[in-house]
């Protein structure tokens, strides 16, 4: 099994389900590649999103998870504090939610060598 390098994804819903904005990036700027993680191992970013679509007063909630770019195939999600949707693999918070620790735990399908 190749082990990838993943990227995380950041939709903003509005109370349609329309996205009004995302941003798809490397986890930590590729730094270092999740190929390299062990289990366990957490990462911790702070995202600014900003888009011109957003409307004064209108809600709007996030869609978070992980997929392989080259694939688009999302890993699942193993557990989260927030609701799960698209079959576990992405996780919605909402104006509700504590947005400064968002904690969720993916099954990182490993290689060969599961320690890395």
């Amino acid at each position: 099994m190749e082990i990838l390098d993943y990227w995380c994804f950041t939709h903003i819903v509005d109370a349609r389900g329309n996205v009004a904005g995302y941003l798809d990036h490397q986890i930590l700027n590729g730094e270092p590649p999740t190929s390299l993680w062990r289990g366990g191992d957490v990462a911790i970013e702070k995202l600014v999103l900003q888009s011109s679509a957003f409307q004064s007063g209108e809600s709007y909630r996030l869609r978070l998870g992980v997929f392989d770019l080259a694939s688009g195939e999302r890993l699942p999600i193993s557990s989260c504090d927030f609701p799960l949707t698209d079959n576990q693999t992405a996780a919605i918070a909402d104006e509700k939610t504590n947005l400064r620790l968002i904690l969720i735990r993916f099954e990182k399908p490993y290689g060969k060598n599961p320690d890395h």
